[in-house]
């Protein structure tokens, strides 16, 4: 079996998907052949690499980031290194990805596709409230929950991370049972080589007697940190020796600081630490904080519960699948969501109840923490939900599938910069923008029998086609004539099927309001020859088609005349063939690439140069 796990590095590498990768990755080596598609990494250009069992392809930032909007260049890729098979699983895992979903049925539909639900975005616009969820619900709300539900749509099989979810997928989204999957994340926390309390209160300069509540996450809204520092604010007028950490990045201290004006004192603000210090801050805590409105499952609460660290929670939706009263923690009631005191009230009588716990509550509460953790919450039990999951949606036995190659791909680092970056190309012309690429790329996938990239091609030409506008110019290096000579390039070659007098009949309308005879540039790149170059290719792709019409072949005749002790040698052949074709004769024109090619001298790629004249696709033109 070959699994590919989607992956937005930029994203991820600051969140809860960045450790649940992590261990998913884990959970699936050993039955399977892993590989990571991190998107938008932090590398210059495409580069793969195996660590611990798992494949990484890391794919540099392309369009703008948004490579979810636009999956074509990324799929293009993909398409050259993976063979269709049912032995493929793709795990998708960040929102609202429909068009990538799609655009994966229709590029591997022998595939699987299993999307993993981390966030749903009505969540946060209504603070949780799934009873909002009803028939008559908010215009956006209601939108928001329809484009979700053709994304799941879209998936063999989707995954949740809490029981709340997995109801709501039935009951909201009408998703069938078979279909849903309720894996927890896990992970494996030994806690054996830890420091003690005491050695870790040290380390931290935190007293004996203190009372310390960690704080783990995002310091959003949304993640009860306001709410949390009002409480605090509470409970510290009555118990002095209480003290918060903060563990997350702080935006806006001021704001922050103005919830517990008098408690400030006791509130640490640590910011983004390390695991190592992280860990340090668990081991030398009394209690763990989890306020948030709503969590798909937070990896902060199962680090909690495996420290054995009694929390304080609220009974916000997939929260209260974790924590439950008088258990493994003490549960605040969130209450009207509009009314944000209320909450605050109910979490600052939490924390009292925390601190009164005598030690025989307390030891009670943090061993039914650990034994939540071991019984639901470890890698072990993420391990079997996966495996379960994937018996369902792959019904042939993984030793009954037939092996899958791996397509090797000559040149495939400059293959893919070109793919990827392609797209963002502002120049659509011939020599240095997007139809010199685009011909590069379908010449490329003729020759090395890679199929999969025409598709890429045909992208790219229809996006070249509608960026044409009236005031292009009509050069041949970067105008309306090597445009139009790249469509006679790709429909003579067989590449593709068009009527080339139809799809470039605005670009003849333009190339006809010149007036050859007063032309001084007598260049291909931005003169006669170039214009030659496209006008011969036209002709000749379109026997018996009047294209051009007899005023203005006319004129370039006369033009060839009155020039003729001008021209260079190139242009010279292009007025020959010009002649023989208005005589009748069948010309012979020269459609090679390579003749444009002008790269510089040496070694030296220069992956900035992505174009067919001095760049990556002149090198991949005269390389393959």
């Amino acid at each position: 079996m070959h699994i590919y796990i989607f992956d937005e590095h930029g994203s991820s590498a600051r969140n809860g998907i960045g450790t649940f990768l992590r261990c998913l990755g884990k959970c699936l080596r050993d039955k399977a052949d892993v590989t990571v598609l991190s998107f938008n990494d932090e590398v210059k250009i495409y580069k793969e690499e195996t660590a611990d069992g798992i494949r990484f392809c890391r794919f540099p930032l392309y369009s703008r980031g948004a490579f979810l909007d636009n999956t074509e260049p990324g799929l293009a890729v993909l398409r050259t290194m993976i063979v269709d098979s049912p032995a493929n699983v793709f795990i998708v895992n960040h929102f609202i990805c429909t068009r990538l979903l799609s655009n994966l049925q229709r590029d591997f539909p022998l595939s699987k596709r299993v999307f993993v639900i981390h966030d749903q975005l009505w969540t946060e616009m209504l603070n949780g409230e799934e009873k909002k969820l009803e028939p008559g619900a908010d215009d956006n709300v209601s939108r928001i929950v329809k484009a979700e539900r053709e994304m799941y749509a879209l998936a063999d099989a989707v995954v949740c991370l809490n029981a709340n979810t997995r109801q709501l997928l039935h009951e909201v989204y009408d998703l069938p049972r078979q279909k849903v999957f309720l894996i927890p994340s896990g992970i494996d926390i030994s806690t054996d080589d830890h420091e003690g309390k005491a050695q870790a209160r040290k380390a931290l300069h935190i007293g004996k007697e203190e009372k310390l509540f960690l704080f783990v996450g995002r310091t959003t809204k949304f993640k009860g940190i306001h709410d949390t520092l009002a409480a605090f604010e509470q409970l510290v007028a009555d118990y002095p020796e209480a003290r918060l950490a903060v563990m997350g990045m702080v935006v806006n201290l001021d704001e922050f600081t103005a919830l517990c004006p008098t408690a400030i004192s006791r509130v640490i603000f640590a910011g983004q630490v390390s695991p190592e210090r992280l860990h340090q801050w668990y081991a030398a805590a009394d209690y763990g904080i989890v306020p948030s409105y709503y969590e798909q499952l937070g990896f902060a609460g199962i680090e909690m519960m495996a420290h054995g660290l009694p929390i304080v929670a609220s009974d916000g939706l997939g929260v209260r699948c974790m924590f439950r009263d008088g258990e493994n923690a003490i549960v605040a009631s969130i209450g009207d969501r509009t009314n944000p005191e209320e909450y605050r009230r109910n979490l600052a009588r939490a924390m009292v109840r925390a601190v009164m716990m005598d030690s025989g509550q307390y030891a009670s509460m943090s061993t039914n923490a650990l034994e939540c953790y071991k019984g639901h919450y470890t890698l072990g039990k993420m391990r079997e939900g996966y495996a379960r999951m994937l018996r369902n949606i792959c019904r042939t036995k993984t030793t009954e599938m037939r092996p899958v190659r791996k397509r090797s791909i000559s040149h495939c680092e400059q293959l893919y910069h070109l793919i990827l970056h392609s797209n963002d190309m502002a120049d659509i012309g011939l020599f240095r923008g997007k139809m010199g690429v685009a011909l590069e790329l379908a010449s490329y996938a003729r020759e090395k029998g890679v199929k999969s990239l025409e598709n890429y091609v045909g992208y790219l030409l229809g996006i070249i086609l509608n960026q044409l506008h009236k005031n292009m110019s009509v050069s041949f290096a970067n105008g309306l004539c090597g445009i139009g000579w790249g469509v006679e390039y790709l429909v003579q070659n067989g590449f593709t099927k068009a009527d080339t007098a139809e799809v470039c009949e605005e670009i003849d309308r333009k190339v006809m309001q010149c007036s050859p005879l007063r032309m001084t540039d007598l260049s291909q790149e931005n003169g006669l020859e170039g214009m030659l170059a496209y006008i011969n290719a036209h002709i000749k792709g379109n026997k018996g088609k009047a294209v051009f019409d007899s005023h203005f072949l006319a004129e370039l005749a006369q033009a060839i005349t009155d020039k003729s002790g001008q021209m260079s040698e190139p242009l010279k052949k292009q007025a020959d063939t010009f002649r023989a074709l208005m005589a009748g004769e069948d010309a012979i024109i020269d459609m090679a690439l390579t003749q444009f090619v002008r790269l510089p001298e040496g070694d030296f790629v220069n992956w900035n140069k992505l174009g067919l004249r001095e760049g990556l696709a002149g090198l991949l033109c005269i390389s393959t």
